[in-house]
């Protein structure tokens, strides 16, 4: 589904007023443009917000939070499939599943929505965006268990090295120094204790 396909048929929704793109609201809430979107243009192609939670609830007609969660667990793995082919921002698809954490269970999946994570957590750092980027990366932080840093090393160590220098850039000292030492307790080797400490 192409942008210019979503608008059309959003179209109505969004002359309404109950819709609108995602640099749209992020002007008007700001007054000035979105750094992510002038840094990479890609990272909001196809964003749409609801104007109001209540529009959002009327829309997806689901009353309860864990009918809710349901319904973001299944749009985050069709987003999931999007955002593998590179056609849709990881920003989407991370706030998606962010509204279901609690219904993963599949420790793949954990592993693709930490991926996920960390993807939007580089690209809102590269933007200077780093409490956007904090954000992410603690959440890709939190699904990494213990035994991913056996099955996915590299994964859990640039997830917590990633948050440990964002953590300075916000400035949070001690909250830095706590996830480069997880990072360093689980550091394979020198060279990988040293990229922690650089």
């Amino acid at each position: 589904l192409s942008k210019e396909d979503l608008q059309q048929g959003l179209s109505e929704a969004i002359g309404a007023g109950l819709v609108q793109s995602r640099s749209e609201a992020w002007t008007e809430l700001q007054g000035w443009t979105n750094p992510l979107e002038s840094a990479t243009s890609e990272v909001v192609t196809g964003a749409f917000w609801f104007v109001h939670d209540a529009v959002y609830d009327a829309a997806i007609g689901l009353p309860g939070s864990s009918e809710r969660q349901s319904y973001h667990l299944k749009a985050g793995r069709q987003l999931l499939e999007e955002w593998r082919a590179e056609r849709v921002d990881p920003f989407v698809v991370a706030d998606q599943f962010t509204q279901a954490l609690r219904l993963l269970v599949d420790p793949a999946e954990t592993i693709d929505v930490a991926r996920v994570n960390l993807d939007a957590g580089e690209r809102a750092y590269g933007a200077a965006a780093f409490e956007t980027a904090l954000d992410y990366l603690e959440k890709g932080c939190s699904l990494i268990r213990e035994s991913d840093w056996t099955d996915a090393y590299d994964l859990a160590l640039r997830l917590h090295i990633l948050a440990a220098e964002t953590q300075l850039m916000c400035p949070n000292y001690q909250a830095s120094i706590d996830f480069a030492t997880v990072a360093v307790d689980h550091a394979r080797d020198v060279i990988d204790r040293v990229a922690v400490q650089r």
